[in-house]
């Protein structure tokens, strides 16, 4: 099963137009015969500004993308697959997995290019480095 499966240059599009949540959803209804919950909803329109983003930024626009995949033989779903070819025209497919996250536990590292992301207290953890 598959929500969304086109070009990136037609993902885009629907993107721009502010149409793709609304097909991805109604897709989901199609399938699973309830309607997506709105967390999911607002996850799917905020990843999927910044996905179009990166294709681009990339100049991606004939590579082919799907969205949530579901796995055979289980529930579980991989949010966006990416079927294309590489800067040395190798086929390739990239898996993305995509996490909301915002900026309110990461701070700044004293190592360049890295920061510290603090986890909730019920990990058990002070911060993991990035």
């Amino acid at each position: 099963m598959r929500l969304y499966e086109g070009a990136i240059a037609d993902f885009n599009l629907a993107v721009l137009e502010n149409k793709i949540a609304d097909q991805v959803a109604s897709s989901f209804e199609n399938y699973y015969r309830h309607s997506v919950n709105q967390s999911e909803f607002r996850a799917w329109q905020q990843s999927f500004n910044f996905l179009r983003n990166s294709f681009e930024q990339s100049g991606l626009r004939e590579n082919k993308i799907i969205i949530e995949y579901e796995l055979p033989y289980s529930t579980r779903r991989i949010d966006v697959l990416i079927f294309g070819r590489g800067i040395r025209n190798n086929e390739g497919v990239v898996l993305m997995e995509l996490k909301q996250w915002s900026n309110d536990n990461v701070e700044d590292c004293l190592s360049e290019g890295n920061v510290v992301v603090v986890l909730p207290s019920n990990l058990d953890s002070q911060g993991l480095v990035f």
